[in-house]
């Protein structure tokens, strides 16, 4: 991973392609979110993000959707 760059882990209950795609959506719409790669069979989110973005603003962004979509979401420590 290049200097300035740290990868973040989410768990997130998804069940299609539906979820993953939403999460995909919102997750790139942050400011220095990279890439963002989601499992449906293992349930997690992979983003890779600036330093600067922190971890509990992604789950904020996420909370409407998983609120809407009776989803869960956490950090994987």
């Amino acid at each position: 991973m290049e200097p300035g760059v740290k990868e973040i882990r989410i768990h997130a209950q998804m069940s299609c392609e539906g979820c993953s795609n939403s999460i995909t959506r919102i997750l790139n719409k942050v400011e220095g979110v990279r890439s963002v790669q989601c499992s449906v069979p293992n349930q997690t989110v992979v983003v890779v993000a600036d330093q600067a973005v922190q971890p509990n603003l992604l789950i904020e962004k996420l909370s409407t959707w998983a609120s809407a979509s009776g989803k869960q979401i956490s950090l994987i420590a």
